[in-house]
């Protein structure tokens, strides 16, 4: 694929020419000198990093890089005032003599007091420093002020989070970091952060980088920001990026995540970090805690062993020298969980519950990671970096599923059901075990060149994650899925009102003679099918390179230029199958032989431990067992080839993706550096080429040398003779439809900040982004159905290689306030307008169209359903607001309340436009809040985020379901807490959780006019997630 397309090269070597060719200097600057110098804060034995160095009485200034050092260039010759300031720190003021044509160093400290002006050239006289004596609370407050100082500082509207400000987590997983900031929405898996939606857009718009660089998604379809590939052992804080400039990616509708790894020059000496800890999920209440830190005793020897289970997590930053600096860091972690779901199926017309289901969810996660960083500077001008991370992300999951259908003519209200006397109840056990492994390589090598306002800035890199999942195989004994059922029941079901509380409803049976029956006696079951789902190897190789080249301008006013070029390839490999057995011990549908009681079938020491809330207890049918039968006699399990061939076909997929994205971006800076311009505009290229499964059943169908159809006496299509795995075989062939795409367009972008001063910043912004479709959307596949259906069933499935991106206007108005009276304060208005967005359509075929898929005119009399951009248009309106408060400055306050901060934020949507009713996957309003309490040796805090109810699409009527019927979470409060005591800075214990109070993840179904008890569809109660450890730093 071509890198560039051929109208592009030119323009886009005019740019870089442009910048390149610009004369090094427009005036004559012999009179002017340079100052150069580190900032740090010797208390933390850290760098600052962002810290701002201005010359008094000039419009010069400069930050200092992540190794805290900072370069001012064309100083006036002779005596001048230097000023360092960052937020949290108070700023410093040096006298500095300049000669013409030299360099002078001047180093600062703002983790010191002065107490006496500093001399020219010198450092200033400061009190001794000692290291222990940095507390806790200084901690804190030192990682909160590095945080606010980039977000302040930024050209753009960002927000970012220090890795300390909402404490020890365990997993590892940088969702859990983002759930408190304004903007976002954190989706869960039930517990497990899987992606973040930013201003209501889908999780697809949102992009995730590690320093910059895009990483692979662990997930076959999706393109969201995966945070179980993303690696945190090294994390130094995230940054989250609501409006783009032109040197960052327009693909991200919703905005941008960027995990930045700490950088070994940070330090100014080494240090190591330890934290050894315990991960336990218990659904039990707190006052139990005590005794579930001993518990253990699983469903098998996967998920087996002790429910508080250990990990840990270190890193080592060691500076070499001032020229070489390297950081490592690793951790593992194994968490249990047990989860309960209460899954009510009401008919919400006639106000009945149908069905009834209460599922027992055990899983073992293991988690590793590691990583290292190399950071070299050969020379003044030059610096290098070489990163490698590793994330291992292993699930066993065990899932007992118990469910009751209480049948055709069943009666009830709000709080029972009552099967009907014919007796067509019917009971389900399902088990299902599964192995998903994931593992994510991701590689970067980096090289900056600054010289004389230069900058040449390269990288490039190379991320690889797999994906597999496995069962009914050497290693792994067990079938994915059994599922044996009791049928011929009259079922009574009452007290659904304690659903919501986590207790499943008191359901009893009978047979039709009226004779009681245990219908939570597995051995009672037949056993119909077992499964086993494979996705043998999910590969997915991104392949990124970038190149910038800036230089700053020696104009009266700061002006900068910054030209470059971003390149990935994204190569997507999917191969998934289910295999199925039908359980027939002498190949007859009815026999008792079936009954899973004429086996030893039954997972005995799990049925004895496990029980739910209300008391129930159900003897479970052991896929490991069943798969133990099924080596001893295979004959007895008859595999389904022609559906195991299908599932195959449909399960691979290949798609190559490349981007090509050339930009051009100038920063203006006006009134004394208080205004900043940065403005340009970004073109992007995406070139797509995939193959997928054809599904052709008019190729089972017997045609002439011309490709007609041969028709019998009635008219009818032949078939060709053959079982019905030859028929599958003709019908659906692996990788045969293909399919091309390719579109560009440019996407510029607009940031402005206004800084009345230090601590008060206004932001006025615009950006054009765009939100690439999902693979599962573009990836070349196709179903046609029968040329024998009936005319309206004759349909061609399609997905939909030529579908464009849907595309956003995004318009920004911000203002910040930092530090004043301790308080930091951000309004911002914000409005989106959407076009282009996904539908799924239903046309009737052309001649083009089918053209297009590569079919003839046999198939003029079908219609098409497959994904297409919207003509519609939709608006949101937004307004995010927060505040956090520290009442350290209230002097007239106790002592002891100066280490307390409250914090509050909200995200308020507004949906408008055509296509409202169609835009769903939001929620309209998200409240966070929290407090914290520091001092020298103790840290308390508290954390709570409130999501409002996040709509799906509007579901088919039908006979129960009635019109304008959706699916919906609804709305949830979540608090996590956490608490540490620091006895040395070399060890601490500490204890923190999430999930405090074991609130449900309640997913409903909505209908405007059914009774509000009908609503109920999941209820997910997935326990509090505790981590206990000990921690420390040398």
């Amino acid at each position: 694929m071509s890198l560039l397309p051929p109208k592009l090269l030119l323009p886009s070597v005019c740019a870089l020419l442009l910048v390149l060719l610009l004369p090094a200097r427009l005036a004559a600057q012999a009179a002017a000198g340079t100052i150069e110098g580190r900032v740090i804060h010797a208390a933390a034995g850290a760098n600052l990093k962002q810290v701002r160095l201005a010359v008094d009485g000039t419009v010069l200034e400069a930050f200092t890089d992540e190794a805290g050092e900072f370069r001012l260039a064309g100083v006036p010759a002779g005596e001048v005032t230097v000023r360092a300031s960052v937020a949290g720190f108070a700023p410093q003021t040096v006298r500095v003599r300049v000669a013409a044509g030299g360099t002078v160093r001047q180093d600062f400290d703002l983790g010191t007091r002065p107490v006496a002006p500093a001399g020219p050239g010198a450092p200033a006289k400061d009190q001794t420093v000692v290291l222990d004596a940095f507390t806790v609370a200084e901690r804190e407050l030192s990682a909160q002020a590095a945080a606010l100082q980039e977000q302040r500082t930024a050209p753009n509207l960002k927000n970012v989070v220090a890795f300390e400000e909402f404490g020890d987590l365990g997993d590892g997983n940088p969702g859990e970091f983002l759930k408190f900031v304004p903007g976002i929405q954190v989706a869960m898996s039930p517990a497990i952060p899987t992606e973040a939606s930013i201003r209501g857009m889908p999780g697809s718009g949102t992009l995730l980088t590690i320093d910059g660089v895009e990483l692979s998604s662990d997930g076959p379809a999706g393109r969201g920001a995966g945070f179980t590939a993303s690696n945190v052992a090294n994390i130094d804080r995230i940054e989250i990026t609501k409006v783009p400039t032109p040197d960052m990616p327009a693909n991200a509708v919703g905005g941008m995540i960027n995990v930045v790894g700490k950088n070994g020059f940070s330090r100014r000496d080494p240090q190591f970090t330890y934290n050894v800890f315990g991960l336990l999920t218990t659904k039990e209440p707190f006052s139990r805690l005590g005794r579930e830190l001993f518990a253990s005793g699983s469903a098998d020897a996967s998920t087996g062993g002790a429910h508080f289970r250990p990990g840990f997590d270190f890193t080592y930053v060691r500076p070499i020298n001032r020229s070489l600096a390297v950081s490592l860091s690793g951790g593992r972690n194994v968490r249990w969980e047990d989860k309960d779901n209460l899954a009510p199926t009401w008919n919400r017309v006639a106000g009945i519950q149908t069905q009834s289901s209460v599922a027992a969810q055990i899983a073992a996660r293991e988690r590793n990671v590691a990583s290292v960083r190399v950071d070299w500077r050969p020379g003044a001008s030059h610096t290098l970096f070489a990163n490698l991370q590793f994330t291992n992300d292993n699930v066993s999951s065990r899932i007992y599923t118990f469910t009751q259908a209480y049948g055709a003519g069943a009666t009830g209200g709000e709080n029972f059901t009552q099967g009907a006397a014919t007796g067509v109840g019917t009971t389900t056990l399902a088990t299902t075990y599964r192995e998903q492994l994931k593992d994510t390589w991701h590689g970067a090598l980096g090289h900056r060149f600054e010289r004389a306002g230069w900058k040449i800035e390269s990288t490039l890199a190379r991320s690889q994650s797999r994906r597999r999942t496995r069962s009914a195989e050497p290693g792994r004994e067990f079938f994915g899925t059994t599922s044996a059922t009791l049928t011929g029941l009259v079922l009574r079901a009452d007290n659904f009102g304690e659903q919501r509380f986590g207790t499943p409803p008191t359901v009893a049976g009978r047979t039709r003679t009226g004779q009681a029956i245990d219908i939570s006696d597995g051995r009672l079951y037949t056993l119909n099918t077992a499964t086993s789902p494979q996705e043998p190897l999910m590969t997915n190789a991104l392949t990124t390179a970038k190149f910038a080249v800036s230089r700053a301008l020696p104009f009266r006013l700061p002006v900068l230029v910054k030209a470059g070029i971003d390149w990935s390839l994204n190569e997507r490999d999917l191969r998934t199958e289910t295999r199925t057995w039908n359980f027939r011990p002498t190949f007859a549908a009815g026999s008792p032989e079936r009954l899973a009681g004429s086996y030893d079938l039954i997972n005995q020491g799990y049925s004895d431990q496990r029980s739910f809330t209300s008391g129930l207890r159900v003897r479970w049918i052991d896929p490991r067992k069943v798969y133990a039968l099924y080596t001893a006699n295979p004959s007895w399990f008859v595999l389904n080839e022609a559906a195991n061939h299908t599932s195959r076909v449909n399960g691979s997929q290949v798609l190559d993706e490349a981007i090509t994205a050339p930009y051009l971006r100038t920063d203006f800076k006006f009134l004394d550096n208080r205004l900043w311009i940065a403005g340009g505009v970004r073109y992007e290229r995406t070139a797509n080429e995939g193959v997928g499964g054809l599904n052709d059943i008019r190729a089972t169908y017997q045609q002439d040398a011309a490709g007609n159809l041969i028709r019998n006496a009635a008219g009818q299509p032949v078939r060709v003779p053959g079982d019905a795995l030859a028929l599958a075989r003709l019908q659906y062939r692996e990788r045969a439809a293909s399919g091309k795409k390719h579109y560009g367009d440019t996407y510029p972008s607009l940031n402005t900040s206004y800084s009345f001063s230090e601590n008060l910043v206004a932001r006025a912004a615009y950006a054009r982004t765009i939100g690439r479709p999902d693979v599962n959307f573009i990836v070349p596949t196709r179903s046609i159905a029968d040329p024998a259906a009936a005319e309206n069933n004759r349909v061609i499935n399609a997905t939909n290689p030529g579908l464009g991106p849907w595309s956003a206007d995004n318009y920004d108005l911000s203002f910040e306030s930092y530090g004043v009276k301790g308080a930091t304060v951000a309004l911002s208005l914000f409005r989106k307008n959407i076009s282009g967005f996904f539908v799924a359509t239903r046309t009737d075929a052309t001649l083009a169209l089918l053209a297009e898929m590569g079919l003839n005119d046999d198939y003029l009399d079908y219609d098409v359903i497959t994904t297409r951009n919207s003509a519609n248009s939709v608006r949101v309106d937004g307004f995010e607001w927060s505040w956090r408060q520290s009442l350290k400055p209230f002097a007239g306050l106790p002592a002891w309340s100066r280490g307390i901060q409250l914090w509050v934020n909200g995200t308020h949507l507004d949906v408008g436009g055509a296509g409202a009713a169609e835009f769903s996957g939001y929620s309209p309003r998200i409240i966070n809040w929290g407090a914290s309490y520091a001092n020298a040796r103790f840290l308390l805090k508290y954390n709570v985020s409130r999501i409002g109810r996040q709509r799906a699409a509007l579901d088919n009527v039908s006979a129960t379901v009635p019109p304008g019927t959706y699916q919906a979470q609804d709305t949830r409060m979540v608090a996590d807490g956490s608490v540490e005591y620091r006895f040395h800075r070399k060890f601490a214990v500490y204890a923190s959780v999430r999930n405090l109070t074991n609130e449900p993840r309640p997913l409903i179904t909505y209908s405007p006019n059914a009774p509000a008890y009908t609503r109920p569809r999941t209820y997910n109660y997935y326990g509090a997630l505790w981590t206990i450890g000990v921690k420390g730093t040398f």
